[in-house]
């Protein structure tokens, strides 16, 4: 490992009460998740977010229970970081 890492989260970055970009379900009957305010690197390239930014979880369709992932995508072409939600897992 390197003493200075080009990816993760960066700590002090959240709003004083939540962990920079901890991610929370809405309501207990929401579909939608929040992302919390916060900073972190991709690649050595600054993602910052300075508000609660909302995801929408898709239908799970096999009815299996399954494990989704928020993972912060390095679009190079179009010079973009994007909070996206991403299927990791599913369990039959």
């Amino acid at each position: 490992g390197s003493a200075f890492p080009n990816y993760g989260i960066i700590s002090g970055t959240g709003d004083g009460i939540n962990e920079p970009l901890q991610v929370r379900q809405t309501t207990i009957a929401s579909v939608n998740i929040e992302v919390q305010i916060g900073a972190a690197l991709v690649n050595g390239k600054l993602y910052e977010s300075t508000a609660a930014e909302q995801l929408a979880v898709g239908a799970n369709a096999s009815g299996n229970p399954r494990i989704d992932t928020v993972i912060l995508r390095a679009d190079y072409t179009a010079q973009t970081i994007r909070l996206i939600l991403q299927l990791q897992m599913a369990f039959l």
